[in-house]
């Protein structure tokens, strides 16, 4: 294609989009950086230096937009200008000007940062004009692509992922549920994502921009508890200078997301029930309540039944609260997930320049992760700092640090068998022995991976879920796995 025909379209860029830009020529010829600046300052403001020292003064006081830099000049290399540039303004459009096309020369200045390079020539205006276009192009490409990447990353970064039954399950039971504005309670220990279960309740609804609150309950002042959770009336106690909107308020139409609802203290319990069964509000030293349209989604790591019966929880408030019940799985009893929550962070967090390898897999999925998906995150992101050291754009094995004593909770139940190392320590019983605890080893973890379901045991096993029972009940397995079964107590006693 004719250079001409495409300088029609870059004219127009250069013309339209960068009239007003500053524009830094770095070139110890005077007559060659008149020409420049005689051509150039028709669409530019242009300012103009003969020398390194002289550029970096400017570079200092002064920020540009676009900088043409002549490599060899008498007091230096004019690339050395590239990072100091690039601080100043990090959209800057640097055209590196070489007397040769050397690929080697070429190459030092790309690496260095330059957008472009232009070889010195009769037609260097009309190359400049075209390279100019083509670098503020491509700088403008970059930026709209970080602002797309950004927008996906927002919009996924409550996203539940994961392959899962518990979550192909979560999803099924969340959007069956579409509509139904009853409280929600989430319990499950911490790291396990319970707010984005939370979140995931507010999402499926048709109307998504509706407003979510979230707050931690455990961080609530004692003394201003109510004030935050229902708002207050200016002057109603001593420092209370202007009305407050409280947090039930602010989410009005739409959600409020109560995290470790366990902390909160008694007096309270009693006026949230009130607003949940009545849906209103009625803000510190207000005569009249305020109607609301709000639902609650409540989460706790906590026991709230015990707390139930030890009078740290009121029982009517913990009845209105558990009309929908998620448990949130730990990591450890869904391993299959840490693959895809492990790419899906790494590739939000650091983007694309790094990845993976097969063999940090595998290492995270015989991990145990007593801190669950808060603990995996962390792991991931010392290993990414520990990458970076090394200069490696991959996570490596080596990269990985764990807990060497969680690590061994994993295998607790595993048996170590010693093997007979003479004739005589052969003998029928201590096969029978052996081969028992093979067994219940065996189905123990097989019932800790799947969360006590016998169902998906014995499937994953090829038998009868009754073959599979009468073996629990032989091999005396560990009745703390099966509290999650669809058995009767009298079936796992």
């Amino acid at each position: 294609m004719d250079i001409l025909s495409e300088g029609g379209y870059w004219s127009f860029i250069v013309n339209s989009a960068v009239s007003k830009l500053r524009l830094l020529i770095l070139e110890d010829s005077p007559s060659f950086r008149g020409t420049l600046q005689n051509y150039l300052s028709l669409q530019f403001h242009v300012t103009e230096s003969s020398s390194v020292t002289q550029a970096r003064e400017l570079i200092a006081s002064d920020s540009f937009d676009v900088a043409i830099l002549d490599k060899q000049l008498p007091d230096g290399d004019g690339s050395e200008l590239i990072r100091s540039l690039k601080q100043s303004n990090p959209n800057i459009a640097v055209i590196m000007l070489t007397a040769d096309g050397r690929q080697a020369s070429i190459q030092e200045c790309l690496e260095r940062g330059a957008d472009d390079y232009a070889i010195k020539s009769s037609n260097i205006i009309l190359e400049l004009t075209v390279r100019i276009g083509m670098a503020i192009k491509k700088i403008s490409d970059e930026n709209r692509s970080k602002c797309l990447e950004q927008i996906l990353n927002e919009e996924y970064k409550y996203e539940i992922i994961g392959s899962s039954d518990f979550i192909k399950d979560l999803k099924d039971r969340v959007q069956s549920q579409r509509g139904v504005f009853t409280p929600v309670l989430i319990t499950g220990e911490s790291g396990t994502g319970k707010e984005l279960i939370a979140r995931l309740f507010h999402k499926v609804e048709a109307n998504s921009k509706r407003p979510f609150v979230t707050v931690n309950c455990a961080a609530l002042s004692e003394t201003l508890a109510e004030s935050e959770l229902f708002g207050h009336e200016k002057g109603s106690f001593t420092g209370a200078h202007e009305r407050r909107v409280g947090f039930f308020e602010l989410a009005n139409g739409g959600d409020i997301f109560l995290d470790e609802i366990g902390e909160l203290p008694l007096q309270l319990q009693a006026k949230l029930l009130r607003v949940i069964q009545e849906q209103e509000v009625q803000p510190v030293g207000s005569k009249s309540p305020k109607k609301i349209n709000v639902r609650v989604i409540a989460a706790t790591n906590r026991s709230l039944e015990t707390q139930v019966k030890e009078k740290e929880f009121r029982a009517d408030l913990y009845y209105r609260l558990n009309v929908q019940h998620v448990e949130a799985l730990p990591l450890r009893f869904r391993l299959e997930d840490v693959e895809p929550i492990a790419i899906s962070y790494i590739r939000q967090r650091y983007g694309s320049k790094i990845s993976i390898s097969q063999e940090v897999i595998f290492v995270l999925q015989e991990y145990e992760f007593p801190g669950n998906i808060r603990e995996l995150r962390n792991i991931l992101d010392r290993a990414f700092l520990s990458a970076r050291r090394t200069g490696s754009s991959i996570l490596k094995k080596n990269d990985i640090q764990l807990d060497s004593e969680t690590k061994t909770l994993l295998f607790k139940s595993h048996v170590v068998i010693e093997l007979p190392e003479s004739s005589s320590d052969i003998t029928s019983e201590d096969f029978r022995v052996k081969k028992i605890e093979i067994e219940k080893s065996y189905i123990e973890n097989a019932l800790k991976i799947f969360n006590g379901n016998t169902t998906k045991v014995a499937k994953q096993l090829g038998m009868a879920r009754s073959t599979l029972w009468q073996k629990i009940k032989e091999l005396k397995v560990a009745k703390e796995l099966l509290v999650n079964s669809n058995n009767s107590l009298e079936d796992i006693l």
